[in-house]
């Protein structure tokens, strides 16, 4: 070998020997950096505030027989539209006025499609505008679902405030049971719907005794049962459990006899049925398994329940939080990742933007329902029903939809 060629191998094997050791060290970061970054999950995974766990409901449905898909939610009128309305999450009909529950911390009166009276439920500096009562809906309230308690006063749950009372043409306000209280030891956290038991006493939802309405979708991605029922003496103020250990206990609509309530467990995509009274007291079933996410629970005129479906779930679709089920440590991530500020926008981006009603009877079987493929009506709360028409809210969109019948 020349001295030239032996030259040229030793610089080959020079940088050769340059790039492995480049190469090594190049491997070496990148699993330093792993690591790091496995560590900083796990630290984060085991500090974290959530606490989601692996859960298993229903099989989707399949959208067959009465649930069979159409488009009679389509073409609604929408009223309020281009009234500045956000999310009329309950509704009460009484002839041509309709009195609405709407994110903004207000109650409205609205007669023939106009909004003639509001009640702001706090007066207060930080409550003036719309935009205010946005920003501090823990100061301001989120008002949610609503009955006609008498003549004068309408009752409602509120998801800040609790339970409160409202006379509309005097503009007076009355917090009954306020948010947080402690009721068996845990704060009224999340005050959802109620109805009527007699003239002194209400069945509420209480949803969540963990998350608050602004972090509504933490409850969801969670799946804990932190949710309860709670009955309200609207005299005393005085509250008692009547079943907890509940997965988002949403609508609230007593049978007809007063024997047993019905219960939206949102997250579990079902109706629950409590026995309140009678020889089955303290027991209680599920009534129905549902196509999706419901809302609030009302009685129609024909004896019937319109249930709202917040979100569909249904059979040969794929369903994000249906895959993600089991593994309670990626959404945990999801969770960590996701800033607070955008979580909801975050879910809902996720959602199947379909809207469905269900009719079901008091035996828990399908009569009928209302379907919107296009997605226009959705994130549907409450239904109610007139002689001509039904009025679907939603928790989210910016109108009242008025479906001829």
């Amino acid at each position: 070998m020349t001295s030239e060629t032996k030259e040229k191998e030793d610089t080959r094997k020079n940088i050769s020997s340059k790039q492995n050791h480049e190469k090594r060290s190049l491997l070496n970061y990148l699993l330093v950096s792993l690591a790091v970054l496995l560590s900083s999950i796990l630290i984060a995974i085991l500090a974290s505030k959530y606490e989601p766990v692996a859960f298993y409901t229903h099989q989707p449905l399949k959208f067959q027989g009465p649930l069979a898909a159409n488009n009679k939610l389509q073409n609604a009128e929408l009223l309020l539209k281009d009234q500045q309305v956000i999310g009329p999450e309950s509704l009460i009909v009484e002839g041509d006025v309709i009195y609405a529950a709407v994110e903004d911390g207000r109650i409205l009166k609205v007669v023939n499609g106009k909004i003639v009276k509001e009640v702001i439920l706090v007066k207060d500096k930080e409550c003036q505008t719309s935009g205010d009562r946005l920003k501090n809906p823990h100061k301001c309230g989120r008002p949610l679902g609503m009955r006609r308690l008498n003549k004068d006063l309408i009752v409602f749950a509120d998801a800040y405030l609790g339970v409160v009372t409202v006379d509309v043409e005097k503009g007076e306000v009355k917090i009954i049971l306020p948010g947080d209280t402690i009721v068996d030891g845990k704060p009224l956290r999340f005050a959802d719907d109620l109805d009527i038991l007699d003239e002194n006493t209400v069945i509420i939802s209480d949803a969540s005794t963990k998350w608050y309405h602004n972090l509504v979708v933490y409850d969801f991605i969670e799946h804990n049962p932190n949710g309860r029922v709670i009955q309200v003496d609207l005299k005393t103020g005085e509250a008692k459990v009547l079943l907890d250990k509940l997965v988002f206990p949403n609508g609230i609509q007593l049978f007809p006899d007063k024997q047993s309530v019905l219960i939206s467990e949102t997250w579990e995509y079902r109706v629950t049925r409590l026995y309140i009274a009678g020889p089955k007291k303290g027991q209680h079933e599920v009534f129905v398994n549902l196509p999706g996410a419901p809302d609030n629970i009302r009685l129609n005129p024909r004896g019937n329940f319109w249930v709202a479906i917040a979100c569909t779930r249904q059979q040969g679709k794929f369903f994000i939080w249906d895959f993600l089920a089991p593994y309670p440590l990626i959404r945990t991530l999801i969770m960590q990742l996701v800033p607070e500020s955008y979580i909801g926008d975050f879910h809902l981006w996720l959602l199947q933007k379909y809207g469905l009603i269900v009719e079901v009877d008091q035996n828990g079987n399908f009569v009928s329902s209302l379907h919107d493929p296009t997605g226009e009506v959705r994130e549907v709360s409450q239904i109610e029903e007139d002689e001509k028409y039904l009025y679907v809210a939603s928790y989210h969109m910016p109108f009242i939809a008025k479906v001829k019948k």
